[in-house]
């Protein structure tokens, strides 16, 4: 019986060589880009905004990517997926570039933006995911993402202590002490973009359906829905998703400190939880949904992430917050729904499918973050991490019942 480390090596070392570099660039990234993700609220908050107005950089954020989710999922299509990396890549270094310029929360819009377009779900995420699903069969790409997700955890289980050290030593949670994550990050992510845009290769282009097929922009779009089922019920339920999550996140780690009292290490450690859970199981998780489907995979982790979100709401002190981001890391579900995505169309339709979908995504992550600004502000905060368990209980859950499976055999 083969151990989890031979399976791992096995499995890294038959696929290719772009899936090994985007495992390189997972690890690095998760490092760099995990070092500020649980301060970005906290550093708008020391320049001056207020719950309301912390709410509305992320919609504008949103409002710029969405400008953008149609053509680049175009591009991806007909430009070839290493020229879109290569600009996610610059992206990427603007965002900590535009937070250690800024000396207002007015002045955060750039970095906001460009954060939205390279964060969870984004732009960077779109082209990975297409790059990672045409390098993997159908009977592997769960796993292979499972495999994606669990060596993002090894440099996000380092990346918050490092943070939180970092952070107090430059003078605690303030403008200062924050402001050393960016420049860190800064140090780091230009000479890791050189060294993978030089390994990466460029993928097969499935652009001569795109070329040849469409007379305007938007007709090209309209052939997604040709010969596919179920993709407006899928729209349907990505959208209340990231409704809810962007209501909730931007003012997670304002709750954690302002509500319950968490310190720098207490942050530290609830990131490190939920990295930690990831790398646990990430892998078996991928495996799973390779072999009882998609749909039954996400049936068995509905609860984890319901028991997430109460114990944020109910938490009676910080302590709990880390056994409650250990449950919000639990992969319940990025990985499998990131495989349904890729798995409703065919591969020459990737591109365009997922610039489609961060489209829609974008639309509702304009208003959700205003609308979670002033449940936040306006009522009892612990009522506003009720939002996604609600929206998913009652509305997300009862149409993924009646969604197709995408897994195939092949």
């Amino acid at each position: 019986m083969r151990t989890p480390f031979v399976w791992f090596a096995d499995f890294v070392k038959k696929q290719k060589k772009n899936f090994r570099v985007l495992l390189a660039r997972k690890l690095g990234y998760s490092f760099l880009g995990r070092l500020s993700r649980q301060y970005t609220s906290l550093y708008a908050i020391a320049l001056g905004a207020d719950k309301i107005a912390l709410g509305s950089l992320s919609s504008v954020g949103s409002a710029v990517s969405t400008l953008l989710s149609l053509p680049i999922g175009r591009f991806v299509d007909r430009y070839g997926l290493k020229k879109m990396m290569l600009f996610v890549m610059i992206l990427e270094i603007l965002v900590p570039l535009a937070y250690v310029s800024a000396w207002d929360w007015t002045m955060l819009i750039p970095a906001l933006i460009f954060y939205q377009m390279t964060g969870f779900r984004s732009i960077a995420v779109t082209i990975e995911s297409v790059y990672v699903a045409g390098s993997l069969k159908d009977d592997d790409r769960a796993s292979g993402f499972g495999v994606l997700t669990a060596i993002s955890t090894v440099g996000g289980s380092l990346a918050p202590i490092a943070a939180a050290y970092l952070v107090i030593s430059f003078g605690g949670i303030n403008l200062t002490g924050m402001r050393s994550l960016f420049f860190v990050q800064l140090a780091g992510l230009i000479p890791l973009a050189i060294v993978i845009f030089l390994y990466l290769s460029d993928a097969d282009r499935a652009g001569s359906e795109t070329r040849k097929g469409a007379k305007s922009f938007l007709k090209e779009f309209g052939t997604l829905f040709e010969h596919s089922k179920g993709l407006k019920r899928f729209i349907f339920m990505e959208c209340l998703g990231a409704f809810s999550m962007s209501a909730v996140f931007p003012f997670a780690m304002v709750f954690a400190v302002e509500v319950k009292q968490a310190t720098p290490f207490i942050l530290a450690y609830m990131g490190i939880a939920a990295t930690l859970c990831n790398m646990v199981f990430a892998i078996p998780i991928g495996r799973l949904s390779d072999r009882i489907g998609r749909k039954r995979t996400l049936y068995l982790m509905r609860p984890i992430m319901y028991a997430s979100y109460l114990l944020i709401a109910f938490a009676p002190d910080a302590y709990w917050l880390i056994l409650a981001w250990a449950f919000l890391g639990f992969p319940w579900e990025w990985i499998i729904w990131s495989t349904m995505s890729m798995e409703m169309v065919p591969e020459s339709k990737r591109g365009r499918w997922s610039g489609m979908l961060m489209l829609f995504r974008n639309l509702v992550r304009i208003p959700a973050p205003i609308i979670g600004g002033i449940i936040y502000q306006m009522t009892t905060p612990a009522v506003l991490f009720l939002l996604p368990l609600v929206v998913d209980l009652g509305l997300r859950l009862p149409i993924l019942i009646t969604a197709r499976e995408t897994l195939t055999r092949s």
